[in-house]
Protein backbone atom coordinates (compact mmCIF):
# COMPACT_ATOMS: atom_id res chain seq x y z
CA UNK A 1 0.00 0.00 0.00
CA UNK A 2 1.08 3.39 -0.93
CA UNK A 3 2.37 6.25 1.37
CA UNK A 4 -0.76 7.79 0.30
CA UNK A 5 -3.04 5.56 1.05
CA UNK A 6 -1.82 4.80 4.46
CA UNK A 7 -2.50 8.60 5.19
CA UNK A 8 -6.02 8.45 3.78
CA UNK A 9 -6.67 5.15 6.00
CA UNK A 10 -5.46 7.15 9.39
CA UNK A 11 -7.68 10.09 8.45
CA UNK A 12 -10.80 7.57 7.66
CA UNK A 13 -10.00 6.03 11.22
CA UNK A 14 -9.57 9.71 12.94
CA UNK A 15 -13.31 10.38 11.80
CA UNK A 16 -14.68 7.15 12.68
CA UNK A 17 -13.32 7.81 16.23
CA UNK A 18 -14.66 11.01 16.52
CA UNK A 19 -18.17 10.13 15.34
CA UNK A 20 -18.29 7.93 17.90
CA UNK A 21 -17.19 9.97 20.56
CA UNK A 22 -19.92 12.91 19.36
CA UNK A 23 -22.22 9.73 19.40
CA UNK A 24 -21.92 8.59 23.06
CA UNK A 25 -21.43 12.03 24.82
CA UNK A 26 -23.67 14.24 22.64
CA UNK A 27 -23.08 17.77 22.85
CA UNK A 28 -23.91 19.13 26.24
CA UNK A 29 -21.15 16.00 27.77
CA UNK A 30 -24.59 14.05 28.40
CA UNK A 31 -24.62 10.18 27.44
CA UNK A 32 -27.32 10.48 24.14
CA UNK A 33 -29.74 6.93 23.91
CA UNK A 34 -27.35 5.43 21.47
CA UNK A 35 -24.42 6.48 22.93
CA UNK A 36 -25.25 4.45 26.59
CA UNK A 37 -25.60 1.29 23.95
CA UNK A 38 -21.88 1.90 22.85
CA UNK A 39 -19.74 2.91 25.64
CA UNK A 40 -19.63 1.53 29.47
CA UNK A 41 -17.71 5.01 30.48
CA UNK A 42 -20.67 7.12 29.94
CA UNK A 43 -22.61 8.87 32.88
CA UNK A 44 -24.84 6.14 34.56
CA UNK A 45 -27.81 7.24 36.92
CA UNK A 46 -28.81 5.39 40.24
CA UNK A 47 -31.73 5.56 43.36
CA UNK A 48 -30.06 3.95 46.43
CA UNK A 49 -32.85 4.29 49.79
CA UNK A 50 -32.49 3.26 53.16
CA UNK A 51 -35.22 0.67 52.46
CA UNK A 52 -32.18 -1.14 50.59
CA UNK A 53 -28.65 -0.14 52.86
CA UNK A 54 -28.47 1.62 55.94
CA UNK A 55 -27.93 5.12 54.73
CA UNK A 56 -29.43 6.60 58.53
CA UNK A 57 -26.82 5.29 61.05
CA UNK A 58 -27.75 7.08 64.10
CA UNK A 59 -30.84 9.06 65.68
CA UNK A 60 -30.07 10.87 69.22
CA UNK A 61 -31.34 13.75 70.81
CA UNK A 62 -30.39 16.17 73.95
CA UNK A 63 -32.58 18.47 75.84
CA UNK A 64 -30.63 22.15 76.85
CA UNK A 65 -30.51 24.29 79.69
CA UNK A 66 -33.58 26.70 79.17
CA UNK A 67 -33.67 29.65 79.80
CA UNK A 68 -36.12 32.79 78.82
CA UNK A 69 -36.21 36.36 79.63
CA UNK A 70 -36.09 39.94 79.20
CA UNK A 71 -33.32 41.89 78.97
CA UNK A 72 -32.78 46.31 78.01
CA UNK A 73 -33.75 47.03 74.56
CA UNK A 74 -31.37 45.13 72.05
CA UNK A 75 -30.35 42.58 74.47
CA UNK A 76 -30.34 39.22 73.50
CA UNK A 77 -32.90 38.01 75.89
CA UNK A 78 -35.90 40.71 74.71
CA UNK A 79 -38.67 38.27 74.59
CA UNK A 80 -41.40 39.72 76.52
CA UNK A 81 -42.91 36.35 78.25
CA UNK A 82 -42.12 33.97 80.67
CA UNK A 83 -43.48 30.85 81.73
CA UNK A 84 -45.23 29.15 84.67
CA UNK A 85 -46.81 25.82 85.30
CA UNK A 86 -46.30 22.10 84.63
CA UNK A 87 -47.35 19.96 81.86
CA UNK A 88 -45.40 16.72 80.06
CA UNK A 89 -42.93 16.44 82.38
CA UNK A 90 -41.56 19.98 82.24
CA UNK A 91 -42.13 22.22 84.98
CA UNK A 92 -41.57 26.22 84.57
CA UNK A 93 -40.81 28.81 86.89
CA UNK A 94 -40.50 32.60 86.25
CA UNK A 95 -38.27 35.12 87.98
CA UNK A 96 -38.78 39.17 88.58
CA UNK A 97 -36.57 41.97 89.39
CA UNK A 98 -38.53 45.61 90.02
CA UNK A 99 -37.16 49.11 90.11
CA UNK A 100 -37.29 50.56 93.50
CA UNK A 101 -37.57 54.28 94.37
CA UNK A 102 -33.92 55.36 95.60
CA UNK A 103 -34.17 56.92 99.02
CA UNK A 104 -31.16 57.84 100.60
CA UNK A 105 -32.81 58.83 103.95
CA UNK A 106 -33.54 55.69 104.39
CA UNK A 107 -31.11 53.64 106.92
CA UNK A 108 -33.45 51.43 108.79
CA UNK A 109 -36.34 48.89 107.92
CA UNK A 110 -38.37 50.48 110.79
CA UNK A 111 -38.38 53.70 109.13
CA UNK A 112 -40.86 52.23 106.81
CA UNK A 113 -44.78 50.70 106.80
CA UNK A 114 -46.04 48.65 104.21
CA UNK A 115 -50.21 48.35 104.34
CA UNK A 116 -50.77 46.84 101.52
CA UNK A 117 -49.16 45.09 98.54
CA UNK A 118 -50.32 43.67 95.13
CA UNK A 119 -48.80 41.59 92.64
CA UNK A 120 -50.11 41.68 89.03
CA UNK A 121 -49.08 39.84 86.38
CA UNK A 122 -51.10 39.40 82.99
CA UNK A 123 -51.47 36.36 81.37
CA UNK A 124 -51.14 35.62 77.28
CA UNK A 125 -52.90 34.18 75.00
CA UNK A 126 -51.24 31.17 74.98
CA UNK A 127 -50.85 27.67 76.87
CA UNK A 128 -49.60 24.10 76.52
CA UNK A 129 -51.54 21.76 78.43
CA UNK A 130 -54.82 21.82 79.57
CA UNK A 131 -55.37 24.85 81.64
CA UNK A 132 -58.92 23.97 82.72
CA UNK A 133 -57.81 22.69 86.16
CA UNK A 134 -56.68 26.41 87.01
CA UNK A 135 -53.58 28.03 87.86
CA UNK A 136 -50.92 26.59 90.96
CA UNK A 137 -48.14 28.54 92.27
CA UNK A 138 -46.74 30.29 94.71
CA UNK A 139 -44.78 33.48 95.55
CA UNK A 140 -41.53 33.46 97.02
CA UNK A 141 -38.76 35.92 97.55
CA UNK A 142 -35.77 35.03 95.65
CA UNK A 143 -32.94 35.17 98.14
CA UNK A 144 -30.07 34.57 95.66
CA UNK A 145 -28.63 36.70 92.71
CA UNK A 146 -29.33 35.66 89.52
CA UNK A 147 -28.16 36.81 85.71
CA UNK A 148 -30.71 37.05 83.01
CA UNK A 149 -27.79 36.59 80.66
CA UNK A 150 -26.23 33.38 82.11
CA UNK A 151 -29.36 31.80 84.77
CA UNK A 152 -30.37 28.41 83.45
CA UNK A 153 -32.24 25.52 85.05
CA UNK A 154 -28.90 23.90 86.09
CA UNK A 155 -26.76 26.86 87.81
CA UNK A 156 -30.59 27.75 89.52
CA UNK A 157 -30.24 23.78 90.95
CA UNK A 158 -26.61 23.93 91.91
CA UNK A 159 -27.25 27.55 93.63
CA UNK A 160 -30.14 25.74 95.66
CA UNK A 161 -27.87 23.19 96.46
CA UNK A 162 -25.18 25.47 98.28
CA UNK A 163 -27.97 27.90 100.18
CA UNK A 164 -31.73 28.23 100.00
CA UNK A 165 -32.72 30.47 96.87
CA UNK A 166 -36.21 31.39 97.76
CA UNK A 167 -37.95 32.40 100.80
CA UNK A 168 -41.01 31.23 102.09
CA UNK A 169 -44.31 31.84 100.27
CA UNK A 170 -45.70 35.08 100.38
CA UNK A 171 -48.84 34.25 98.48
CA UNK A 172 -50.33 30.93 97.28
CA UNK A 173 -52.59 30.66 93.67
CA UNK A 174 -54.99 27.81 93.20
CA UNK A 175 -57.72 29.11 91.10
CA UNK A 176 -59.66 29.10 88.04
CA UNK A 177 -58.37 31.13 85.18
CA UNK A 178 -61.10 33.96 84.18
CA UNK A 179 -60.26 34.22 80.87
CA UNK A 180 -61.38 37.24 79.10
CA UNK A 181 -61.22 39.01 75.67
CA UNK A 182 -58.02 41.48 76.47
CA UNK A 183 -54.89 40.65 74.63
CA UNK A 184 -53.25 40.22 78.23
CA UNK A 185 -55.68 39.15 81.06
CA UNK A 186 -54.14 40.41 84.56
CA UNK A 187 -53.80 38.49 87.29
CA UNK A 188 -54.28 40.49 91.35
CA UNK A 189 -52.17 38.61 93.52
CA UNK A 190 -52.62 40.25 97.28
CA UNK A 191 -49.11 39.43 99.34
CA UNK A 192 -49.12 38.15 102.43
CA UNK A 193 -46.01 38.89 103.78
CA UNK A 194 -44.75 42.53 103.65
CA UNK A 195 -41.81 42.55 105.51
CA UNK A 196 -39.26 41.60 102.25
CA UNK A 197 -40.76 44.96 100.90
CA UNK A 198 -39.04 47.17 103.79
CA UNK A 199 -35.72 45.14 103.37
CA UNK A 200 -35.95 46.19 99.47
CA UNK A 201 -36.73 50.05 100.51
CA UNK A 202 -33.49 50.22 102.58
CA UNK A 203 -31.32 48.39 99.88
CA UNK A 204 -32.72 50.62 97.29
CA UNK A 205 -32.01 53.61 99.46
CA UNK A 206 -28.32 53.15 97.68
CA UNK A 207 -26.76 52.09 94.25
CA UNK A 208 -24.04 50.00 96.47
CA UNK A 209 -26.97 47.89 97.65
CA UNK A 210 -29.48 47.87 95.04
CA UNK A 211 -28.07 44.81 93.07
CA UNK A 212 -29.03 42.85 96.51
CA UNK A 213 -32.73 42.96 95.71
CA UNK A 214 -32.67 39.86 93.98
CA UNK A 215 -36.82 40.20 92.76
CA UNK A 216 -39.66 37.77 93.20
CA UNK A 217 -40.06 34.13 91.62
CA UNK A 218 -43.11 32.38 90.42
CA UNK A 219 -42.71 28.63 91.43
CA UNK A 220 -45.45 25.43 90.71
CA UNK A 221 -45.25 22.39 92.38
CA UNK A 222 -44.71 20.03 90.06
CA UNK A 223 -47.42 17.30 89.63
CA UNK A 224 -49.82 20.13 90.30
CA UNK A 225 -51.82 21.42 87.62
CA UNK A 226 -51.68 20.06 83.97
CA UNK A 227 -50.58 23.66 82.05
CA UNK A 228 -47.87 25.38 81.43
CA UNK A 229 -48.96 29.27 80.90
CA UNK A 230 -47.29 32.71 79.45
CA UNK A 231 -46.91 35.38 80.95
CA UNK A 232 -46.25 38.95 79.53
CA UNK A 233 -42.93 40.24 80.42
CA UNK A 234 -42.44 43.97 79.73
CA UNK A 235 -39.79 44.93 76.85
CA UNK A 236 -38.26 47.89 76.86
CA UNK A 237 -39.88 50.53 73.96
CA UNK A 238 -43.04 48.33 73.66
CA UNK A 239 -46.10 49.91 75.38
CA UNK A 240 -48.18 47.13 74.05
CA UNK A 241 -46.81 44.49 76.58
CA UNK A 242 -47.14 45.22 79.93
CA UNK A 243 -44.98 44.56 82.70
CA UNK A 244 -45.32 42.30 85.79
CA UNK A 245 -46.24 45.20 88.51
CA UNK A 246 -46.13 45.42 91.87
CA UNK A 247 -48.43 47.55 93.57
CA UNK A 248 -47.72 48.95 97.28
CA UNK A 249 -48.98 51.60 99.39
CA UNK A 250 -46.41 52.38 102.36
CA UNK A 251 -45.17 55.26 104.09
CA UNK A 252 -42.06 56.55 105.27
CA UNK A 253 -40.89 58.36 108.74
CA UNK A 254 -42.04 61.92 108.38
CA UNK A 255 -44.62 61.49 105.36
CA UNK A 256 -47.94 63.40 105.91
CA UNK A 257 -50.09 60.59 105.02
CA UNK A 258 -49.50 57.09 102.86
CA UNK A 259 -48.63 56.92 99.20
CA UNK A 260 -49.00 54.06 96.16
CA UNK A 261 -46.64 53.45 94.47
CA UNK A 262 -46.53 50.84 91.19
CA UNK A 263 -43.25 49.06 90.56
CA UNK A 264 -42.86 47.75 87.34
CA UNK A 265 -40.60 44.19 86.88
CA UNK A 266 -37.70 45.59 85.16
CA UNK A 267 -35.36 42.14 84.25
CA UNK A 268 -37.59 38.58 83.27
CA UNK A 269 -36.55 35.47 83.64
CA UNK A 270 -38.04 32.00 82.82
CA UNK A 271 -36.72 28.69 83.55
CA UNK A 272 -37.87 25.22 82.25
CA UNK A 273 -36.47 21.55 83.30
CA UNK A 274 -35.80 19.28 80.87
CA UNK A 275 -39.10 16.34 81.00
CA UNK A 276 -38.95 14.00 83.85
CA UNK A 277 -37.34 10.36 82.53
CA UNK A 278 -41.15 9.10 81.82
CA UNK A 279 -41.19 11.31 78.81
CA UNK A 280 -37.79 11.16 77.50
CA UNK A 281 -37.91 7.42 78.25
CA UNK A 282 -41.65 7.84 76.08
CA UNK A 283 -39.42 9.43 73.47
CA UNK A 284 -36.49 7.44 73.22
CA UNK A 285 -35.98 6.55 69.68
CA UNK A 286 -38.19 9.29 67.94
CA UNK A 287 -37.20 12.10 66.14
CA UNK A 288 -38.13 15.00 67.75
CA UNK A 289 -38.06 18.95 68.13
CA UNK A 290 -39.38 21.22 71.16
CA UNK A 291 -39.17 25.07 71.97
CA UNK A 292 -39.13 26.61 74.97
CA UNK A 293 -36.91 23.69 76.43
CA UNK A 294 -35.18 23.32 73.42
CA UNK A 295 -35.04 19.81 72.69
CA UNK A 296 -32.91 18.66 69.36
CA UNK A 297 -32.73 15.56 67.55
CA UNK A 298 -29.67 14.37 65.75
CA UNK A 299 -29.48 12.18 62.64
CA UNK A 300 -26.21 10.66 61.21
CA UNK A 301 -25.72 8.99 57.98
CA UNK A 302 -23.66 6.91 56.24
CA UNK A 303 -23.11 7.81 52.09
CA UNK A 304 -19.73 5.86 51.74
CA UNK A 305 -21.31 3.67 49.11
CA UNK A 306 -21.66 6.01 46.75
CA UNK A 307 -18.85 6.52 44.20
CA UNK A 308 -16.54 9.46 45.19
CA UNK A 309 -16.84 11.58 42.07
CA UNK A 310 -20.83 11.22 41.72
CA UNK A 311 -23.49 14.22 40.99
CA UNK A 312 -25.60 14.00 43.24
CA UNK A 313 -29.05 15.17 41.58
CA UNK A 314 -31.50 15.15 44.41
CA UNK A 315 -31.38 13.55 48.20
CA UNK A 316 -34.95 13.63 49.72
CA UNK A 317 -35.53 12.72 53.55
CA UNK A 318 -38.90 11.25 54.38
CA UNK A 319 -40.57 11.79 57.97
CA UNK A 320 -43.70 10.72 59.28
CA UNK A 321 -45.60 12.39 62.58
CA UNK A 322 -46.00 10.38 65.73
CA UNK A 323 -49.63 11.88 66.56
CA UNK A 324 -49.76 10.12 69.99
CA UNK A 325 -46.45 11.62 71.26
CA UNK A 326 -46.80 15.05 69.61
CA UNK A 327 -47.82 18.03 71.94
CA UNK A 328 -48.71 21.30 70.36
CA UNK A 329 -49.46 24.56 72.52
CA UNK A 330 -52.94 26.86 71.64
CA UNK A 331 -53.72 30.39 71.54
CA UNK A 332 -56.99 31.04 72.83
CA UNK A 333 -58.90 33.06 70.55
CA UNK A 334 -61.38 35.99 71.24
CA UNK A 335 -63.33 34.43 73.44
CA UNK A 336 -63.47 34.15 77.56
CA UNK A 337 -61.96 30.51 77.55
CA UNK A 338 -64.51 28.21 76.92
CA UNK A 339 -62.84 26.77 73.71
CA UNK A 340 -60.27 25.96 75.94
CA UNK A 341 -59.55 22.00 74.74
CA UNK A 342 -61.98 21.70 72.33
CA UNK A 343 -61.68 24.69 69.45
CA UNK A 344 -58.54 23.73 67.44
CA UNK A 345 -58.56 26.13 65.28
CA UNK A 346 -56.02 27.91 67.44
CA UNK A 347 -53.33 25.03 67.63
CA UNK A 348 -49.96 26.38 66.95
CA UNK A 349 -48.30 24.51 64.15
CA UNK A 350 -44.71 26.17 63.82
CA UNK A 351 -42.58 24.89 61.35
CA UNK A 352 -39.95 22.05 61.66
CA UNK A 353 -35.91 22.84 60.17
CA UNK A 354 -33.25 21.08 59.11
CA UNK A 355 -29.63 22.42 60.02
CA UNK A 356 -26.00 21.31 59.03
CA UNK A 357 -24.23 20.14 62.70
CA UNK A 358 -21.85 22.22 63.82
CA UNK A 359 -19.91 19.33 64.97
CA UNK A 360 -20.27 15.48 65.62
CA UNK A 361 -20.07 15.80 69.36
CA UNK A 362 -22.83 18.06 70.31
CA UNK A 363 -26.50 19.40 69.19
CA UNK A 364 -25.33 23.30 67.91
CA UNK A 365 -26.08 24.09 64.52
CA UNK A 366 -24.46 25.63 61.58
CA UNK A 367 -26.33 26.53 58.61
CA UNK A 368 -29.75 26.38 57.30
CA UNK A 369 -30.18 23.03 54.92
CA UNK A 370 -33.81 22.88 54.17
CA UNK A 371 -37.80 22.82 56.09
CA UNK A 372 -39.69 19.79 56.76
CA UNK A 373 -43.07 20.16 54.43
CA UNK A 374 -46.22 18.33 54.72
CA UNK A 375 -46.75 16.22 51.96
CA UNK A 376 -50.54 17.31 51.28
CA UNK A 377 -53.13 16.61 54.49
CA UNK A 378 -50.53 13.25 55.35
CA UNK A 379 -48.75 13.15 57.71
CA UNK A 380 -45.98 12.59 56.01
CA UNK A 381 -43.60 15.09 56.04
CA UNK A 382 -40.39 15.88 53.40
CA UNK A 383 -37.11 18.01 52.91
CA UNK A 384 -36.27 17.76 49.27
CA UNK A 385 -33.41 20.16 49.33
CA UNK A 386 -30.31 18.04 50.51
CA UNK A 387 -28.49 17.49 47.46
CA UNK A 388 -25.99 20.15 47.76
CA UNK A 389 -24.97 18.92 51.15
CA UNK A 390 -25.22 15.30 50.49
CA UNK A 391 -22.61 15.90 47.47
CA UNK A 392 -20.34 17.80 49.85
CA UNK A 393 -20.13 14.60 52.46
CA UNK A 394 -19.17 12.38 49.41
CA UNK A 395 -16.37 14.28 48.06
CA UNK A 396 -14.94 13.86 51.32
CA UNK A 397 -16.35 17.22 53.47
CA UNK A 398 -16.75 16.22 57.72
CA UNK A 399 -20.43 14.73 57.86
CA UNK A 400 -21.64 15.89 61.17
CA UNK A 401 -25.26 14.82 60.45
CA UNK A 402 -28.74 16.88 60.40
CA UNK A 403 -29.77 18.49 63.63
CA UNK A 404 -33.76 18.76 63.49
CA UNK A 405 -34.86 22.16 65.30
CA UNK A 406 -38.42 23.73 65.44
CA UNK A 407 -39.15 27.13 63.83
CA UNK A 408 -39.05 29.13 67.24
CA UNK A 409 -37.25 27.77 69.89
CA UNK A 410 -38.32 30.21 72.61
CA UNK A 411 -41.82 31.92 72.13
CA UNK A 412 -43.72 28.60 71.78
CA UNK A 413 -43.44 25.25 73.76
CA UNK A 414 -45.06 23.16 70.92
CA UNK A 415 -43.35 19.10 70.88
CA UNK A 416 -43.18 17.73 67.17
CA UNK A 417 -42.14 14.08 67.41
CA UNK A 418 -41.60 12.15 64.19
CA UNK A 419 -41.29 8.02 64.36
CA UNK A 420 -37.48 6.69 64.43
CA UNK A 421 -35.57 4.08 62.75
CA UNK A 422 -36.98 1.56 65.29
CA UNK A 423 -40.33 2.01 64.69
CA UNK A 424 -42.35 -1.28 64.55
CA UNK A 425 -43.80 -0.39 61.37
CA UNK A 426 -41.10 -0.53 58.48
CA UNK A 427 -43.68 2.20 56.23
CA UNK A 428 -43.26 4.49 60.03
CA UNK A 429 -40.00 4.66 59.70
CA UNK A 430 -37.53 8.04 58.63
CA UNK A 431 -36.37 7.05 54.89
CA UNK A 432 -33.71 8.81 53.03
CA UNK A 433 -33.52 8.75 49.14
CA UNK A 434 -30.72 9.68 46.91
CA UNK A 435 -30.55 9.81 43.58
CA UNK A 436 -27.23 10.32 41.92
CA UNK A 437 -24.82 10.10 38.88
CA UNK A 438 -21.48 8.36 38.07
CA UNK A 439 -18.82 9.63 35.97
CA UNK A 440 -17.40 8.42 33.23
CA UNK A 441 -14.19 6.79 34.13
Amino acid sequence: MTPKHNAYRVFLNAIIVLGALLVTTGCNDQPTDLGKEFSSDTLNSYLITSDDTTLITNVTADWQPAFIGSAPAGGLYNRGFTYVGNHGGVNARSHMRFGIPLNDTLVSEDQVSISDATLRIYLRRYYWGDPSQGMHFSVRPIMQSWNRASTTIDTLNEMASQAPLYGEPIAVVSSPIEWSTSTFVPIDIPLESTDFLKEWFVLGATTATFEQIHGLALLSPEGQGDAILQLAAGVPGDSEVPPSELIVTYSIDGMDESTTQTLEAIQDGAYLTRPNSDVQQSLEGSLFAQGGIIGRSKMQFDVSMIPPLSSINKAELILTLNRNLLDFGYYIGDSTGSDIGQNQQYGVTTRTFLYEAADSSSYNSALFVDLLEQVGESDTYSADRLASLVELWVRGQENNGLILRVENEVSQLNRWVFYGPDAIEPTLRPVLRIHYTTRPR
